[in-house]
């Protein structure tokens, strides 16, 4: 779902570091995603990164928290 605050995004999540432990996991994964604001004049980039854990139920597992922690992008030189 996308944020009301935008009318149009690319979101993708890449290089997943998956940690299992007995009936939990922990995986980490980086977010790179381009929006366009509503009324905005152009594209934003976004960069960050996506903290989650799960859970081994009996329906198979399952995401019991998912963090988002944003990183600003790099400044040019």
């Amino acid at each position: 779902m996308i944020c009301p605050a935008f009318c149009w995004g690319v979101h993708s999540v890449q290089n997943p570091r998956i940690s299992v432990t007995d009936g939990s996991a922990t995986a980490k994964w980086y977010l790179a995603a381009t929006v366009l604001p509503r009324g905005g004049a152009g594209v934003v980039p976004i960069y960050g990164r996506y903290v989650d854990h799960y859970m081994r139920t009996a329906q198979g597992w399952k995401i019991s928290k998912s963090v988002l922690v944003f990183n600003p992008p790099p400044i040019p030189a």
